[in-house]
């Protein structure tokens, strides 16, 4: 209850709020406008009601309680007394209470059985109350920071606190729902991709863990280690055609772990080459193509045949049965770019009739190399086991996604005069035959080794030139055309 002489007194929303208690029959303050007592010799006033209205008007913050029948004291009433200290301290309450604090930091997806931290912005002189469902605090819970315990088998919890002020005011609760999900180990590992140097892994197991993952070479002890927020991670820097053991497993809060997956066994993605060849002594102008003799008479063995001098290869090449239009083997060797005397590795692969060198796993981009670490530039060498061998002319970028052809140019090949001209066919190229005793040079030594074969019936024989099989004239011709043809230092 009271009253103001004028409401143009209230000048602004900003203005003190007002909270009135006014009994409709006060006849000393009206709650309308009017004199004092009702006596004219004192000037009108404005009472709760015009002091309402121009609140509302300004947008003040004001509240209005009008009690109908009731004179000028209010509280003698015992009731309308229990209600008006209620309402004030409800209005009062509000200017007092502190803010709610902005957000409780901390992680929203944990781990049972993880402590975790969680805060909120410090306010000056302000204490705090936290209460938490699904976990328990430890320590002091009365700071802006609290460290909770997740309970073992709880699927959530909420998070709430309340910023306190010096005179045990309370804010408003802030709250944050918390997913607890169990800490178990990762399935279904397995390749996304495999590349030379590369592989992505995926696997199954909870969102919004982190995870990490672990991977070495096979017969190694030494595990590298990487982390990820995703299921799945890309492994680089890998070495090609090598075996590697990879798992993973869960990590909650960066302390807490899950068993490891099963190890997953994955083989990189050699580096391969692409190569084509022809053989002099197989090719058949008539077919524009080598014959397959060996391989239509089952004489072409299964297993790479340069175990023997002087190629001592000791590679474990085998297929069987064999491609139906495989001409022979044939032995690639890859060299140092700066030095092609040094062989940094081998690999035997087929000879197909068209001239195409295939890996025995069938592959189209070429012949695997188990030993080239990286890709980079390389001199290749072919060699046959009664052919002269050739060199690439320069060094090739490996893996070539475009296949090295000998057979197109004299000049494909590294030094004079290394292939022969094919007379038929006067674009395309060929390894000399006749090095029948396969020391690099056709000279009267291979003349002698054909002399003193002795063959009875079809044989995978070297001094079978042609390759049908068998030891006959045409065979000899070919040694005495090439005679004096000498492959070049570094294949010798």
């Amino acid at each position: 209850m009271g009253a103001i002489a004028d409401t143009l007194f209230m000048e602004s929303a900003s203005d003190a709020p007002i909270i009135s208690f006014h009994g409709t029959s006060d006849n000393i303050v009206l709650a309308g406008t009017g004199s004092p007592f009702g006596y004219p010799v004192f000037p009108p006033l404005h009472g709760s009601i015009p002091i309402d209205e121009r609140a509302s008007n300004l947008g003040m913050t004001h509240e209005t309680y009008l009690y109908p029948g009731v004179g000028h004291e209010v509280w003698t009433d015992s009731g309308d007394e229990a209600e008006i200290r209620q309402l004030c301290t409800n209005f009062f309450y509000r200017f007092l209470q502190p803010a709610a604090p902005t957000t409780i930091n901390g992680n929203a997806v944990v781990c049972s059985s993880s402590i975790e931290t969680y805060s909120v912005p410090s306010q000056t002189d302000m204490s705090y109350c936290w209460q938490v469902t699904g976990g328990t605090i430890l320590g002091n819970a009365n700071s802006n920071s609290i460290n909770i315990q997740w309970l073992p088998g709880a699927t959530g919890g909420t998070i709430s606190v309340r910023a306190i002020s010096p005179n045990l005011v309370e804010s408003n609760p802030t709250q944050l729902n918390v997913s607890i999900v169990p800490l178990s180990a990762p399935t279904n590992l397995a390749p996304v991709f495999v590349s030379t140097n590369r592989a992505e892994v995926a696997w199954t197991a909870q969102a919004g863990l982190q995870y990490e993952c672990e991977y070495r070479l096979m017969g190694t002890s030494a595990w590298t280690t990487t982390t990820t927020n995703n299921t799945s991670i890309l492994l680089v820097s890998l070495v090609p055609c090598q075996t590697y053991e990879v798992r993973v497993r869960a990590v909650c809060s960066g302390t807490n772990y899950s068993n490891y997956s099963n190890t997953y066994v994955l083989n990189t993605e050699c580096v391969r080459v692409q190569l084509r060849v022809y053989l002099e002594g197989l090719y058949d102008p008539n077919l524009n193509a080598m014959r397959h003799q060996l391989r239509t008479a089952n004489l072409l063995p299964s297993s790479q045949p340069y175990n023997v001098a002087p190629w001592n290869y000791n590679g474990g090449e085998s297929l069987s049965p064999l491609p139906a239009n495989t001409s022979d083997w044939v032995l690639i060797e890859v060299r140092d770019a700066n030095n092609p005397a040094s062989v940094l590795d081998r690999s035997a692969a087929l000879l197909l009739a068209d001239g195409t060198v295939r890996d025995i796993d069938g592959n189209p981009n070429g012949v695997r190399l188990r030993q080239v670490a990286q890709s980079g530039l390389y001199y290749i060498s072919i060699k046959h086991r009664n052919h002269l061998g050739v060199m690439t002319a320069t060094p090739i970028l490996l893996p070539n996604l475009q296949t090295y052809d000998f057979t197109t140019a004299s000049q494909q090949a590294y030094g004079n005069n290394q292939q022969t001209q094919l007379a038929a066919t006067p674009n395309q190229w060929a390894l000399y035959a006749a090095d029948y005793n396969r020391d690099g040079v056709i000279n009267f030594r291979d003349g002698n080794t054909y002399t003193q074969a002795i063959t009875f019936t079809p044989q995978y024989i070297t001094i079978d030139g042609n390759g049908n099989g068998l030891k006959d004239p045409s065979d000899f011709d070919l040694y005495r055309k090439n005679a004096q043809i000498i492959v070049i230092p570094e294949l010798r």
